[in-house]
């Protein structure tokens, strides 16, 4: 495609009363820093787009609430014109035609459906994102086209998300849709839960056969079964519902499909859960044989909040001892997604961040926030208002573990807390909740294990991840590396969570073994050693070393950067020269395409510019948070991860 091509088609889409941005050829994401701002008028399009191969339009209210419906897994695909609302815009490439279903919906808010392992379904894009469009071409190759290029549907917010709700439930249950045998029990009880949800019997027999017949399900025809319920229902009798439905589905697909449509898990009083002959009590049906085929094709790979610290969809754990900065490490963590720039050296994934605290108020996070303000001239607000948000708990008494009859218990805060964070926080990807002690009761190994199953039971019901804060004490339990972590309960959290980050005060000795300076006992006791103790889907991590940034209001983080007139000046300063030249060397190399890896910079350049492998470390991360080189994908085998500029 030509830039004259491109830009032709930017002007084009611009007198549409749409928004454009420019995106690098084979590349679906703009690199113009704070392009959400981006507002090109006609005269600006050719000079912008000059050496663009791609283009984007802002979604939502810059573009007169224009929003884009996208359906992710085939399934999805398969669904979406059964459920969705008519639309004369469409677009795909070939390896997922009519993927993109745009419409024009004033005030919809955007929202991601994700299945429980993670992978992503269906989004339902507004304000604070941008698609690539025709005639863009896809990072596999494939071209993008417009395949209906009419008017945009014309539907309310509310209707949309609710057919978006629909297409995400029904890709999910039809991905997971039960083997022959048990189908027809399958669409007995999602027919039941579907009428106690007060839908039409029409709408149920067409939801209940769209999602058979996009399994696969050749019987799918006889699978309406609603007309037959309802006369059950209205007489009394028995029908299937949740619990035959979390037996042939599993609670993880059942707990989505319940919250993306909006059903109350009523069980009616006659309803027992099946016993025999179902793929749960059935143990061959479970059994899993693999092909040849399927071991060549590699699965998706993590997903992270925070790269190698926090994954998606996941429950953990940030320790420390009080006033070590656990809190504003925290808020710098939102603030640098809502930003989407690097944090502490690894990359983030943009998206909204919702603190529930039984501990600080309003006021306290403002002066956290203020602080990584002061820390960060022209930090966009308005961005950090638009993806972060406080629920205040202290003096509710609010606890997500009890006991009862002398057992801990989750209680029903966890689902009252999904409820208000999907209603007044919905698409929010990321939970803070502290402190574990106000939360759990008490921090007993029992207490502790029922909250990690809290957690990961709020993190199922709005597809966010859940870091629980826990305060470390005297006497604190310790992991391999000596990090203390949690006072009572430690081995429970860690135990059952998916990550555990460490914040403690590191030792000259271990400054100097870490970043290659070293400090007096007096200056090192100034800064914070922050170790990824535990990260289930990341190679081993090094810890690295913070510094306070102080503030009349606070403190915020960065990764150590030893002053001029510390002891050990002069090394320092020598070591930050020869850092400079390695930023250099990086920089070159992916300017040329070669991908730069620590392993290969201490193999093939370590010895000559006399550096540790962790200061090479140290320094491409501080060249990822400078802005200029990207993280790619962790290599698993290797333990290494890739950068290239981004």
């Amino acid at each position: 495609m030509n830039d004259n091509g491109v830009a032709t088609a930017a002007t084009d889409l611009w007198r549409q009363g749409w928004a454009v941005v420019p995106i690098p050829a084979g590349r679906k994401r703009p690199i113009v820093p704070e392009w959400e701002k981006l507002r090109l008028d006609e005269d600006a399009i050719p000079a912008a787009f000059a050496s663009s191969g791609n283009v984007g339009i802002l979604l939502g209210e810059p573009s007169g609430w224009l929003v884009d419906v996208d359906l992710d897994v085939a399934e999805a695909v398969r669904i979406a014109p059964a459920l969705l609302p008519e639309t004369a815009r469409k677009s795909g490439r070939p390896g997922n035609p009519t993927s993109h279903y745009w419409y024009t919906a004033t005030g919809t808010i955007t929202e991601r459906f994700k299945a429980p392992d993670g992978t992503m379904l269906v989004e339902l894009r507004s304000t604070g994102c941008q698609t690539v469009v025709p005639p863009s071409t896809h990072p596999s190759g494939e071209v993008i086209s417009w395949e209906a290029s009419g008017a945009p549907g014309e539907v309310g917010a509310a209707p949309l998300r609710d057919a978006v709700a629909r297409v995400a439930a029904g890709a999910l249950l039809a991905r997971s849709w039960p083997k022959e045998g048990a189908r027809d029990l399958a669409a007995l009880a999602l027919t039941g839960v579907l009428l106690r949800g007060a839908w039409d019997a029409e709408d149920v027999d067409d939801f209940v056969a769209a999602v058979a017949q996009v399994a696969g399900d050749e019987e799918w025809p006889t699978r309406k079964k609603a007309k037959g319920s309802a006369v059950r229902l209205g007489s009394g009798r028995n029908v299937a519902g949740w619990p035959t439905l979390k037996e042939l589905f599993g609670p993880g697909v059942v707990d989505r499909v319940q919250r993306w449509l909006g059903l109350d898990q009523v069980v009616a009083p006659k309803e027992k859960a099946p016993t025999v002959d179902t793929p749960i009590s059935d143990l061959d049906r479970r059994w899993v044989e693999f092909t040849e085929a399927e071991l060549t094709v590699l699965p998706d790979p993590a997903r992270w909040v925070w790269r190698n610290n926090v994954q998606e969809e996941k429950a953990g754990v940030l320790a420390g001892k009080g006033g070590a900065g656990k809190t504003a490490l925290s808020v710098g963590l939102a603030i640098h997604r809502a930003i989407e720039r690097p944090f502490l050296g690894s990359d983030v994934v943009r998206g909204r961040t919702v603190f529930v605290s039984t501990e600080d108020g309003v006021q306290e996070y403002l002066r956290a926030i203020a602080s990584w303000r002061h820390a960060m001239p022209g930090l966009d607000m308005g961005a950090v208002a638009r993806h972060l948000s406080l629920l205040p708990l202290s003096g509710t008494g609010v606890q997500l573990v009890d006991v009862s009859q002398g057992r801990y218990v989750v209680t029903s805060s966890v689902g009252d807390l999904a409820d208000v964070i999907r209603r007044r926080a919905g698409g929010a990807d990321f939970v803070v909740a502290e402190t574990v002690s106000r939360l759990g009761g008490d921090e007993s190994n029992e207490a502790m294990s029922r909250l990690v199953v809290a957690a990961e039971m709020l993190s199922s019901m709005t597809a966010a991840s859940v870091m629980l804060m826990a305060h470390i004490g005297k006497a604190a339990a310790r992991d391999k590396s000596g990090d203390a972590y949690i006072t009572r309960g430690g081995s429970a959290i860690v135990d059952n969570g998916r990550f555990t980050l460490t914040l403690a005060t590191p030792t000259a000795e271990e400054v100097e073994r870490l970043t290659g300076f070293k400090p007096d006992e007096k200056a090192a006791e100034k800064l914070l050693r922050l170790h990824a103790a535990k990260v289930n889907a990341a190679p081993p991590q090094e810890p690295v070393i913070l510094e306070r940034l102080p503030s009349p209001w606070g403190i915020a983080l960065r990764l150590y950067r030893p002053a001029v007139g510390d002891p050990g000046a002069a090394r320092a300063t020598a070591r930050a020269e020869v850092g400079e030249r390695l930023r250099q060397l990086v920089k070159d190399l992916a300017g040329v395409g070669i991908v730069a890896t620590p392993t290969s910079l201490r193999d093939n350049h370590r010895e000559a510019l006399g550096l540790s492998r962790h200061r090479v470390i140290v320094v491409i991360k501080d060249a990822i948070q400078d802005g200029y080189v990207g993280q790619g994908e962790v290599v698993r085998g290797g333990g290494r991860a890739l950068y290239a500029i981004d």
